[in-house]
């Protein structure tokens, strides 16, 4: 009977395995909060903008950071800029010319739990406003007498300068959209939860981070092939909703009624060593590795952490179990070792 589950989990997985293969896709970029970043090259279609819209999906791991999420920004701030951050639980905007239109107003409250969150941010220099929506909803709007202007200058995601860290974002972001227009309410709900942006007319950029290639570049779909360069992001399967693409990650049992996302787990199979992503640390005790009879390998306490490193080097070669221990439940993950 122990023989049969253990060839059936086997097949389980490599089906699995076989799936991501096939499919050979990821869904988002996590950031470590340290030097991550993503740079995307000038062009032309950013710039002398009049109107502007950009929305992408993001999930913080803690509320107590200053962090970058779109920064357009040259090098001094002298010309034409655009910049949307989070100040902990507030929001943060640069527009124009130094600096000129500088917004902070309170978007969250310190409680709200830590899950994705849809995010447009809107300029326009013809109506003199800035706009902001969250998760569909129209939360803020402000006028503003800037411009835009032209800045020659890259586009940069999760930091502010380069390896630096003054802004590093700690997280998951995804489905970034660059327009050049303003987008109604109602194109901005019908986006949230579509692969594809459902017009198409006014995008000039457009990342779903599905796919970072052998060179780091993760491809633009807007037309005008501006592929970003990733700079330590790693690709995750952590998505903010269903984008039907196999996952590192397949729930074998729940030990309660109550279902949780716990982690996913990167690499798999491992050699040395594997990261395990926790997507609601603070909802997480600790981890534990399992053999096939069982037994305890290696056990690890999270401290709140949303990344940890699980050293394989004196696991032997196997189908393990991770436990993902919750405070509403365990997940369990299957593990393949392989040296």
């Amino acid at each position: 009977m122990r023989l049969a589950i253990w060839l059936s989990l086997v097949f389980a997985f490599a089906l699995q395995l076989n799936a991501q293969t096939q499919q050979d896709n990821f869904g988002s970029l996590f950031f470590d909060g340290i030097d991550d970043y993503v740079e995307i090259p000038d062009h032309e279609d950013y710039e002398n903008l009049e109107d502007l819209t950009v929305e992408l999906w993001i999930k913080r791991t803690d509320r107590q950071r200053k962090v970058a999420l779109v920064d357009y920004i040259d090098s001094c701030n002298t010309r034409g800029t655009w910049a949307f951050r989070m100040y902990e639980n507030n929001l943060r905007w640069i527009i124009g010319k130094k600096g000129l239109s500088r917004g902070y107003t309170s978007v969250q409250k310190k409680s709200d739990p830590l899950v994705w969150e849809h995010w447009a941010f809107q300029f326009s220099d013809k109506a003199d406003r800035i706009q902001v929506y969250l998760n569909g909803q129209l939360i803020h709007s402000e006028y503003t007498d800037a411009s835009i202007g032209e800045a020659n200058t890259v586009l940069r995601l999760g930091n502010d300068i380069p390896g630096k860290g003054s802004f590093a974002f700690e997280g998951w972001m995804d489905d970034l959209r660059i327009w050049n227009r303003l987008l109604s309410e109602s194109e901005i709900q019908a986006n949230i939860r579509n692969a594809k942006p459902q017009v198409r007319e006014g995008l000039i950029g457009f990342w779903n981070f599905e796919q970072v290639d052998e060179k780091n570049r993760a491809k633009d779909l807007s037309g005008n092939r501006n592929h970003a360069i990733v700079h330590g992001a790693s690709p995750s399967q952590h998505v903010p909703y269903d984008k039907r693409r196999a996952r590192a990650t397949v729930k074998v049992q729940s030990k309660t009624e109550i279902e949780f996302t716990g982690a996913e787990v990167y690499p798999n199979p491992a050699n040395t060593m594997t990261q395990v992503r926790i997507f609601q640390p603070e909802q997480v005790r600790a981890l534990r590795l399992l053999d096939i009879n069982g037994q305890v390998v290696l056990l690890k306490e999270t401290n709140n952490q949303a990344l940890i490193d699980l050293q394989l080097e004196e696991i032997p070669s196997g189908l393990y179990f991770l436990e993902v221990q919750g405070i509403n439940g365990i997940q369990t993950v299957e593990l393949l070792v392989q040296h």
